[in-house]
């Protein structure tokens, strides 16, 4: 994780308000401190969302079936963190969401497509951001 001063002097903002739709440039920076400074392993309202950061490896973390609707699976590229690209990894994040449940990821390799398909997900690539040609939703539901 980042400290909040590195969080705070990131662009995200501005980059979210030139996209538009996600309301005023103070709305975002708003969001995205209160997302920053929400405390660790427990629930915390930020605007509507519910949010649970859990401060662990992923890898060592088993979590209570169908306890989460959104995984947002930004770690690094697998060969800079392949123990976090273990398939093993994506069963147990299937088991994590909810019935209707989604993970996203920036990631679009074919591999990791492959192993979220083999753990039970119906998986999508879409449109990427700011020059990035794909990303991949993986829905648990139907």
């Amino acid at each position: 994780p980042i400290d909040t001063a590195l969080a705070a002097s990131l662009n995200y903002p501005e980059c979210l308000c030139a996209f538009g739709g996600y309301g005023t440039l103070d709305e975002l920076r708003a969001l995205l401190k209160e997302l920053h400074q929400a405390p660790w392993n427990m629930r915390s309202q930020i605007g509507p969302l519910m949010l649970h950061k859990i401060h662990t490896k992923l890898e060592q973390q088993r979590f209570t079936p169908g306890s989460f609707d959104l995984v947002y699976f930004d770690a690094f590229a697998p060969k800079k963190q392949p123990e976090l690209w273990a398939a093993d990894n994506f069963s147990h994040l299937y088991d994590a969401l909810d019935a209707q449940g989604l993970l996203v990821s920036y990631c679009s390799n074919g591999q990791f497509k492959r192993d979220l398909k083999a753990a039970g997900f119906r998986v999508e690539s879409y449109p990427g951001p700011m020059g990035r040609r794909h990303m991949t939703r993986a829905w648990k539901g139907l």
